[in-house]
C-alpha cells in the first residue's frame, strides 16, 4: 500500500517497483521535493496502488512520478495517473522507450518524459531536476529558497520552511538541551547560575565537560585540572562553556542509524578541528578580520559547518557514498562533487533547514549555508570558518584523509591573503594542533 498521508501540506506521489536503478531515482526525487520544494512523499510500489493515491488524495498532490523499466500499453492507466490532465506526470523510463510512450500519450495533457540516462545528470537539459524545475516554474510552485523567499525577513522565511518541512521524517533537529543552551547566550538575562543548573541536570555532560575545560587547550599548559563547573564558567566565561557543553551534547545525542556506514568519528574529527582551527586564527590574531566575533558564533558555526552531510550520510547513503566516489575519481572537493552530480540537494541547503528547524539564530544559519558559496561580500563570520574549513583539510582531517581543498578567491580577497599567506598559516597550525584536536574529540564522547 501506498504511505498514508498526514492531514496537512501538500504531496507529491513516487511510483517505483524495486530496482538498483528506480531506487537511485526515488532517492534523487526526495531529495528534490523534499528539501527544494518542501513536499512530503506518498509512494507507491506499483500502478495499482499510484491509482489509489490519486483518487483519495488527487486535490492535495503537486505532481506524480512514475519510474518505468518497460513500455507500458495503457494509455488509460497513464491518463489516469494524472486526472486526465490536470495533475503534472512525469514518466522515467529508459531510452530505448521513449518514442513508444510519446506515441502512446500523444495529445495527452502535462505529462513529461525523462530518461534514466539523463535523469541524473548535472545540466542536461532532459534531466529531472531541469525538468521539474521547468515544469514547476509554469504553476508558481516556488523553492524553498527561491529569491522571493531569501528576500523575507528571517522570521518569516524561517516559519515558512517550518509549515512546509513539517512532515518530513529525514529532517532532525539539534538535541532540544544544545538548543536551550545555545539560545541562553542570546538572552540578556541569563546567569551563569541558570547556565549551571541547565548542565548539572545530566551529570555525563558535566563531567565530559570538566574534562575538556581543565585540558592545556582551553586551561593553558600550566593548569593543574581541577576547575569546578562553576570556577570554569567564571574563567573562560558564558559562552565559552556554553559553547563546549553544546559541542559535547550534540557529538552524544546525534546517533546514525545502524544501516548507515558514515564514519561519524572522522565527522566530528573534520567539525572539531575547523572549530579549533577558528579559534587559534582569531585569538591569536592571524587575519584581518574588522569585526568582533563572539566565541559562540565561530566555535559552533564552524562545528555544524557540515551538518547538512548528517542528513545525506544518516539518510541518503548510496547518494552520499556516490558523490565521495565522484571526489575520488575526479580529485575535486564534495561542493565540486555535488554540483557535477545534479546539486539537487546540496549539504549547504540541508544543513540551513536543519537549523531553521532548531530555531536557531540568523547569523548562525548563513554561516553554514554559505561556508563554500561565500559570495562576493562575505563576512567576516564566513570567512573565518570558511577558511578553517579548507585548513582542516590540509591537516588531514577532511572527511576523506586526502581530501582537496579549495579556497574561495572572495574570502581571500576580503581577507587580503595571497597564496604563501595560506601555507605559512598551514605551517604554523600544523606543529601541534593535530593531536590536540584527537585528544579533544576523545575527552568529548561518552562511552557507554
Amino acid at each position: 500500500m501506498a504511505d498514508t498521508i498526514p492531514s496537512t501540506g501538500q504531496f507529491a506521489l513516487i511510483i517505483a517497483p524495486k530496482g538498483r536503478t528506480q531506487n537511485s531515482i526515488v532517492r534523487h526525487l526526495m531529495l528534490l521535493l523534499n528539501y527544494r520544494y518542501g513536499l512530503d512523499l506518498l509512494v507507491a510500489n506499483s500502478f495499482y496502488e499510484g491509482f489509489s493515491a490519486v483518487q483519495r488524495h488527487g486535490s492535495r498532490l503537486v505532481c506524480a512520478a512514475a519510474i518505468l523499466d518497460r513500455k507500458t500499453d495503457s494509455r488509460t492507466s497513464i491518463s489516469s495517473l494524472n486526472l486526465e490532465g490536470k495533475l503534472p506526470l512525469f514518466l522515467i523510463i529508459p531510452e530505448h522507450t521513449k518514442a513508444q510512450h510519446e506515441e502512446l500519450c500523444y495529445r495527452l495533457d502535462d505529462v513529461w518524459f525523462v530518461t534514466w540516462e539523463e535523469a541524473l545528470a548535472a545540466d542536461a537539459p532532459g534531466s529531472l531536476r531541469r525538468m521539474v524545475e521547468r515544469v514547476f516554474a509554469e504553476r508558481n510552485v516556488g523553492e524553498l529558497f527561491s529569491a522571493e523567499g531569501l528576500a523575507l525577513p528571517y522570521e518569516q522565511m524561517q516559519e515558512r520552511v517550518a509549515q512546509r518541512l513539517r512532515n518530513v521524517k529525514t529532517l532532525p533537529t539539534l538535541p532540544e538541551v544544545a538548543v536551550r543552551i545555545m539560545n541562553m547566550i542570546s538572552d540578556p538575562e541569563s546567569t551563569a547560575a541558570d547556565l549551571e543548573d541547565v548542565l548539572t541536570a545530566d551529570p555525563a555532560i558535566v563531567h565530559k565537560l570538566l574534562q575538556v575545560v581543565n585540558s592545556p587547550l582551553f586551561a593553558g599548559s600550566g593548569h593543574k585540572g581541577d576547575w569546578s563547573l562553576h570556577e570554569a564558567i567564571v574563567r573562560l566565561g558564558m559562552r565559552q562553556v556554553n559553547s563546549i557543553a553544546q559541542q559535547i551534547k550534540m557529538m552524544n545525542s546525534l546517533v546514525k542509524p545502524e544501516e548507515s556506514p558514515f564514519d561519524l568519528r572522522r565527522f566530528w574529527e573534520h567539525s572539531v578541528a575547523c572549530a579549533v582551527i577558528a579559534d587559534r586564527m582569531y585569538r591569536g590574531r592571524m587575519l584581518s578580520l574588522k569585526d568582533d566575533l563572539q566565541f559562540s558564533d565561530y566555535w559552533i558555526g564552524a562545528l555544524l559547518h557540515d551538518a547538512g552531510k548528517l542528513i545525506l550520510g544518516f539518510f541518503f547513503w548510496e547518494h552520499f557514498e556516490q558523490l565521495l566516489g565522484y571526489m575520488g575519481a575526479n580529485q575535486c572537493t564534495f561542493r565540486e562533487a555535488e554540483k557535477a552530480t545534479g546539486d539537487v540537494a546540496n549539504h549547504e541547503l540541508l544543513g540551513r533547514l536543519l537549523l531553521m528547524k532548531s530555531h536557531v539564530g540568523e547569523r548562525l544559519v548563513e554561516t553554514v549555508a554559505t561556508h563554500h558559496t561565500a559570495g562576493p561580500q562575505p563576512s567576516d563570520l564566513v570567512c573565518l570558518v570558511h577558511l578553517a574549513n579548507e585548513l582542516s583539510k590540509e591537516l588531514g582531517f577532511g572527511y576523506l584523509p586526502d581530501e582537496p581543498r579549495l579556497y574561495a578567491a572572495e574570502v581571500l580577497r576580503k581577507l587580503g591573503m595571497e597564496t604563501s599567506a595560506v601555507i605559512s598559516l598551514r605551517e604554523r597550525l600544523g606543529r601541534d594542533l593535530p593531536d590536540e584536536i584527537r585528544a579533544l574529540v576523545d575527552r568529548c564522547t561518552i562511552i557507554d
